[in-house]
C-alpha cells in the first residue's frame, strides 16, 4: 500500500511540474486562481500590420483594461463586420500553433495575427471590405468590435493563437 501511495504522489508531482513547464514562468497554482479574461476587462485594438507577396497581416491586440490580472489561452474568434455590425463572410479559421497560458496584468496585452489576401493583387474575388473586426476572446460568448478595413479574398481569413505582448508572434 505504501508503494502505491508513493507512486501516486510521484505521479502527481510529475504532473504539477509538467503543468508548470507548459504554462510558462507562472506557478501552476497561481494561474487557476486568476479569472479568465473576458470582454468586461478587455479592449480590442489594431496595433500593426504588414503586407507582402499579396498577403495582408493585421496585428490584433486584446488589452487588459481592468484592475486585476486575468488569464487567457488559445484563439480569439474573429470575423469581419460591416458598418451595422453584420457579419461579412465566414469566421476566420485557426492556424496551427502553440497556445501558451498568458497572464495579463492590468495594462498588459496579448495579440494575434489576422491573415488575408490583398484585394487586387492576383485576385479580384473578394468580399466587401469590413468596417470592423468582431472579436470573441477565448472562452467568451460576447464580442468586442474594433475598427478595421479588411477584405476576405478567395475565402482566406485566418487567425493565429494569442501570444503575450503586441507583436502577434
Amino acid at each position: 500500500m505504501k508503494t502505491v501511495m508513493r507512486l501516486v504522489a510521484a505521479g502527481a508531482a510529475l504532473a504539477a511540474l509538467t503543468v508548470a513547464a507548459v504554462a510558462g514562468p507562472w506557478s501552476a497554482s497561481a494561474a487557476p486562481a486568476l479569472p479568465l479574461c473576458g470582454t468586461g476587462v478587455l479592449r480590442a485594438e489594431i496595433v500593426g500590420g504588414d503586407a507582402g507577396a499579396g498577403n495582408i497581416y493585421t496585428t490584433l491586440a486584446l488589452r487588459n483594461v481592468g484592475r486585476v490580472s486575468c488569464v487567457t489561452r488559445g484563439y480569439p474568434g474573429v470575423s469581419l463586420a460591416d458598418a451595422r455590425g453584420r457579419q461579412i463572410g465566414r469566421s476566420a479559421t485557426r492556424t496551427t500553433g502553440f497556445r501558451p497560458l498568458i497572464v495579463l496584468r492590468p495594462g498588459a496585452a496579448a495579440s494575434t495575427i489576422v491573415h488575408t489576401l490583398n484585394p487586387g493583387v492576383g485576385t479580384t474575388n473578394c468580399l466587401p471590405a469590413s468596417s470592423f473586426l468582431r472579436v470573441y476572446p477565448p472562452d467568451s460568448y460576447t464580442s468586442l468590435l474594433v475598427r478595421a478595413r479588411v477584405s476576405e479574398c478567395l475565402g482566406l481569413l485566418d487567425v493565429r493563437p494569442l501570444v503575450a505582448g503586441t507583436s502577434g508572434m
